[in-house]
């Protein structure tokens, strides 16, 4: 009866671990995903999405300058200019610079 009791209480234990466990990254992954709240591959992946939606699209206002890494060194410096031609939210922004800067390995930054 006892050795009975202990199965009972390890095999419950170790269910309820189990639920917890694969319950978790469930809870994580409910809410929006902001490319601000995104890092690495999930900011690069959003910026590319961003860019070619709303700064590099066919009949976009930037749709001339993304053809190679000189053009994107003059489109990451108006992109981030107080005169944008794309107004973009700070997360947008964000993730698009994240794009530009490894996708096309640039080292310069926002606002020079």
């Amino acid at each position: 009866m006892m050795l009975q009791r202990t199965l009972i209480t390890k095999i419950a234990s170790a269910l309820i671990f189990t639920s917890a466990t694969l319950a978790a990254p469930a809870a994580f992954a409910s809410g929006s995903m902001t490319p601000s709240s995104s890092q690495g591959a999930d900011a690069y992946s959003i910026g590319k999405s961003i860019f070619f939606k709303q700064v590099a699209c066919e009949g976009c206002a930037y749709a001339f300058m993304a053809k190679g890494s000189a053009d994107v060194k003059t489109l990451f410096t108006s992109l981030n200019s107080k005169d944008s031609k794309v107004k973009l939210s700070e997360g947008d922004l964000e993730a698009v610079n994240t794009y530009l800067t490894k996708r096309f390995n640039l080292t310069i930054t926002a606002g020079k």
